[in-house]
């Protein structure tokens, strides 16, 4: 009698191990695909390109740009291939290296790639970085972590702290339930929009000899205004909070090419449901391992205790 207690108190040992297991690791597989930026900044090789080092009133070392940062890859923009790009201070990829800090919604001269091109100021002891994450022939990503705008830090007493990131994909790549393919470009926020004041920002690809310009999906255009909102991908702070992806959400701008040398804007979701949607992997993993690891656990302690007599 008392060899089966013992039993049926272990097979409730494994079920209350399992259910365990279940719930420390079902919060895994519910938030893996969660993110304010599509590529984490702990992913692949990381490198701090700009930081807060500069000195105060030193406006000539304000707008900087760091040229020549390997791609990992070669991809496309719109007709013209590339494997390095110039990394602005202010919020932009370009290939001039370019430190314009006076942003330009529509077809302009430069060809840029602008997740929020705006003047962003990298002063002492404001903690703004301009790190890059790349995993090799995969993906490039470029984040401005926590810059001010000039104008809101010179303008007010507080300012805020502003992140976003580029993320440019050579391989197909699965993050979440999303499929990016090979030369999709994608612009992910992770601010709190509700603080945006100063913003006289521009989100979009320009194609550079002022030919082409892809907005931002949403983008409101006001012809009436004659100053930069009557062009395509100018925002102030009123459209941005509504139009850009907000610090709660997993949401971001995708643009991929269209096979026409150009590129169609969609906003996209990583937890959102695709084609292309697998479990993940790391989750599904653990899960399987641990639920196998322990019912041979619990076949063995069977058989041992059948051996004895216990059942």
């Amino acid at each position: 009698m008392s060899g089966r207690v013992f039993a049926y108190l272990g097979a409730i040992r494994y079920r209350v191990l399992i259910c365990s297991i279940l719930w420390i690791l079902s919060p895994i597989s519910l938030t893996a695909a969660r993110a304010d930026l599509v590529i984490a900044l702990t992913s692949g090789q990381s490198t701090v390109l700009l930081s807060d080092t500069e000195i105060d009133g030193d406006f000539s070392t304000e707008d900087q740009v760091v040229t020549g940062v390997s791609l990992g890859f070669t991809g496309t923009f719109f007709d013209s291939v590339e494997n390095t790009v110039d990394v602005s201070s202010n919020g932009n990829l370009n290939w001039n290296g370019n430190r314009d800090f006076g942003s330009l919604g529509g077809p302009r001269a430069v060809a840029r790639i602008s997740p929020l091109w705006d003047d962003f100021l990298f002063l002492q002891g404001t903690g703004g970085k301009v790190i890059s994450n790349k995993d090799p022939g995969k993906y490039f990503a470029v984040t401005w972590q926590n810059v001010p705008l000039w104008l809101e830090y010179y303008s007010h007493s507080t300012f805020t702290p502003y992140t976003f990131q580029v993320a440019w994909f050579g391989a197909p790549t699965q993050i979440g339930n999303f499929q990016f393919q090979p030369n999709d470009i994608a612009f992910s926020y992770a601010t709190d929009l509700a603080n945006l004041r100063d913003l006289y920002g521009v989100a979009g690809l320009n194609r550079g000899g002022s030919t082409t310009f892809i907005p931002f999906p949403g983008d409101q255009i006001d012809a009436a205004d004659t100053g930069n909102n009557s062009n395509p991908g100018f925002m102030y702070a009123a459209e941005a909070k509504q139009k850009l992806p907000s610090l709660t959400s997993d949401e971001f701008f995708l643009f991929r090419p269209d096979g026409n040398n150009s590129y169609n804007a969609s906003r996209e979701s990583l937890s959102g449901t695709s084609s292309s949607a697998v479990p993940e992997p790391s989750s599904l993993l653990l899960v399987t391992a641990a639920i196998g690891t322990s019912a041979w656990w619990h076949r063995r302690r069977r058989q041992r205790l059948t051996q004895r007599g216990a059942y």
